[in-house]
């Protein structure tokens, strides 16, 4: 029998992690004085970020759990990806967690409100936190978070 490795491509969650990382840390020094238009512009960018890192991240896990862990039979969306993590030991963040943030991205997906979006925006800081090590379980390494802040500021 021939062992075959297996390589799940993180680099488009990676990359969108990144990117909300860098616009949250934008949100937290902005300028008080700044318009209300600015800052309502700054949430919604984190609020998109949001969007397609959690859609990013449940993509990776997907495949995650098909290619790595050898599972056939896993659910093509996202709670169901997210319950079979868990049963898998997968999650450091209690499940319920993980549920707010999906609830959270379809809420702001289909529905947004600039209440929302603040809402939205409350969560980020964890998010980041709670994916970063759900990473980390996938790939078995952190993620440079440095490579993506140096693009990003060598492109202002």
């Amino acid at each position: 029998m021939s062992v075959v490795w297996v390589m799940v491509d993180y680099s488009n969650f990676h990359r969108t992690l990144n990117l909300l990382r860098v616009q949250y840390e934008h949100y937290q020094q902005l300028d008080p004085s700044h318009s209300d238009l600015v800052r309502e512009a700054v949430v919604e960018s984190i609020v998109k970020r949001f969007e397609m890192c959690s859609v990013c991240l449940w993509k990776a896990l997907r495949r995650y759990l098909i290619e790595k862990i050898g599972l056939a039979d896993v659910p093509k969306n996202p709670k169901g990806t997210f319950i079979l993590a868990n049963r898998n030991g997968l999650l450091i963040a209690p499940i319920e967690q993980w549920f707010l943030y999906l609830d959270t991205r379809v809420d702001v997906a289909y529905n947004y409100s600039s209440a929302k979006g603040r809402a939205c925006v409350s969560l980020v800081e964890s998010f980041i936190a709670d994916a970063s090590n759900l990473s980390q379980r996938m790939s078995g390494e952190s993620i440079a978070m440095t490579q993506v802040v140096g693009m990003w500021c060598s492109r202002r």
